[in-house]
């Protein structure tokens, strides 16, 4: 009995140490930017539900055959580490993250204004505060490619295998507890395209976090725009 306790625990922590390296810089990432605002929701919830989510992308991943998942990692990465940094860059000059409002307003300017407003809000200031999520892809690009970082990040992870192993079922549960109806709401608003009034009719609950990282707040924005440009076009006709 203890042995299938043992293997079933072991199972459940193998998605997260097959990428162990991925999971923890784009963790890390996700939670800095929610650590810097909640965003319609709670700090604490936040750092359950990245978990969350990142252990179903790598529990995904681990599925497919070896040599896509290995493309798409990266391209995840750099889509996520792209979004995060336009969009801290919008809450430090614009006081507001990305928002169907913002996009919007980017879509209408042409090449000349976009380059115009980027210069005049880019300086010292908003560099030194982007400089974290500046550095953490460039760290993240070196831990896969050097043979010396990964060696020692595959040290650390070792070390910590037993911690990682028990705590991982632990995490889970507890993710799963406070962030379920969270997933429910975010599936309904980006997987199905629900409005809030539709979402709410559709499960009659109210989600502690809504669109609590950048690449959820940069979906949403292009679903409301789509939603906003079907209406127009019904509209015309």
């Amino acid at each position: 009995m203890k042995s299938l306790a043992k293997c079933i625990i072991r199972s459940i922590y193998k998605p997260i140490e097959e990428n162990f390296i991925w999971f923890l810089f784009i963790y890390v990432s996700g939670a800095f930017c929610n650590l810097l605002f909640a965003w319609n929701g709670s700090r604490a919830i936040g750092f359950f539900q990245l978990f969350l989510d990142l252990y179903i992308i790598v529990a995904i991943g681990s599925l497919l055959p070896v040599k896509i998942w290995n493309i798409t990692k990266p391209c995840l990465s750099a889509f996520f580490y792209t979004i995060c940094t336009i969009d801290l860059f919008c809450w430090f000059r614009l006081s507001s993250p990305i928002s169907p409002t913002l996009l919007t307003t980017f879509l209408q300017t042409n090449s000349d204004e976009a380059q115009e407003a980027l210069i005049s809000y880019i300086d010292y200031s908003t560099i030194l505060k982007l400089l974290p999520i500046i550095i953490l892809p460039v760290l993240h690009s070196i831990s896969s490619c050097s043979k010396q970082v990964k060696s020692y990040l595959s040290n650390l992870k070792d070390k910590l295998f037993s911690i990682n192993t028990y705590a991982t079922p632990f995490l889970l549960t507890m993710a799963l507890a406070l962030c379920l109806k969270n997933e429910i709401y975010l599936f309904y608003r980006i997987g199905l395209g629900y409005s809030e009034k539709e979402t709410y009719i559709a499960n009659n609950i109210e989600p502690s976090v809504r669109f609590y990282t950048p690449v959820h707040r940069f979906l949403n924005a292009i679903i409301e725009l789509d939603k906003n440009q079907r209406t127009l076009e019904q509209l015309h006709a």
